[in-house]
């Protein structure tokens, strides 16, 4: 591990990932969604970390390819269920027995595959906005295909044009506006377009936890959906709270109800939190 004044490198399956903790007790493992990485999480996100910080110790990572993290060419790489040997190592590396994971979007989606790969170790689940899955997720795999080939034929700063009129084509804040989207956009100038392509495409080719190993997560899981989100449908919300068992759904129907789901994530950690003192 290699400490820098922002936070911490860790060497994880071939890549330097980056890392930032802030706050003490109970791990709280987070992963941010496509195309998107801390950063941008504390410029246009919604959750409060100062907040979750008095709960719980929270570790945030960029993604390979995200952020500050360093990066590989190679599609495979990026399938969701490749990255998450990333987290299972960056854990295996920090050294937590037990954590709850989390995510927004493809983050959701990760922490979910290390649910069910590291079921003794991962003690709940907050999934914000999962993404189109299953068959809704194969009909957005062909929009990630068509993105990461317009990259390659017409350059990132047509695909960047196409970005700001087009929710589907990639990952954004929950609540968009403008400004939301320049920030986003504008993260994406500094990165390498084959880097981009390769995140794209594995997306694309990336396949979605099983609907009957789903129905084994036998932990507590909090999922929240935006109805005005067309690239989170609700549909796979209500299929995930469906198909976990221990499982609460949220629903906001606006902004309001979307603010408040930092204190609704603080209320199921510190509830963790206290399972596990006991659990000692």
């Amino acid at each position: 591990m290699l400490m820098t004044p922002q936070g911490n490198v860790f060497q994880v399956n071939g890549v330097e990932l980056f890392v930032k903790r802030q706050g003490e007790g109970n791990p709280f493992l987070w992963t941010h969604g496509l195309l998107g990485s801390m950063e941008l999480e504390e410029e246009t996100g919604v959750i409060e970390w100062s907040l979750l910080a008095k709960k719980v110790q929270i570790v945030r990572y960029d993604v390979r390819g995200h952020g500050k993290s360093g990066m590989s060419l190679s599609s495979r790489h990026y399938r969701w269920e490749n990255l998450v040997y990333d987290a299972k190592e960056l854990v295996n590396k920090i050294g937590f027995s037990t954590f709850i994971a989390g995510g927004q979007s493809m983050g959701a989606v990760i922490s979910l595959f290390l649910a069910l790969m590291m079921p003794s170790h991962v003690r709940g689940l907050v999934l914000v906005t999962p993404p189109a899955l299953w068959e809704e997720g194969i009909i957005q795999g062909a929009i990630y295909e068509f993105a990461a080939k317009l990259l390659e034929m017409e350059g990132l700063e047509r695909l960047l044009s196409l970005m700001k009129d087009r929710h589907d084509l990639a990952d954004r804040q929950l609540i968009s506006s403008p400004e939301i989207t320049e920030k986003f956009v504008h993260s994406l100038i500094k990165r390498d377009p084959r880097v981009i392509s390769a995140i794209l495409r594995g997306a694309a080719q990336s396949l979605f936890p099983p609907r009957e190993k789903l129905r084994e997560v036998h932990i507590p899981t909090s999922i929240f959906a935006w109805t005005e989100d067309p690239l989170h449908p609700v549909s796979v919300a209500y299929e995930l709270s469906r198909l976990i068992p221990s499982s609460r759904l949220h629903v906001a129907q606006n902004r309001r109800e979307i603010l408040e789901w930092s204190h609704t994530i603080v209320n199921f950690l510190a509830e963790q939190g206290e399972e596990a003192t006991s659990d000692r």
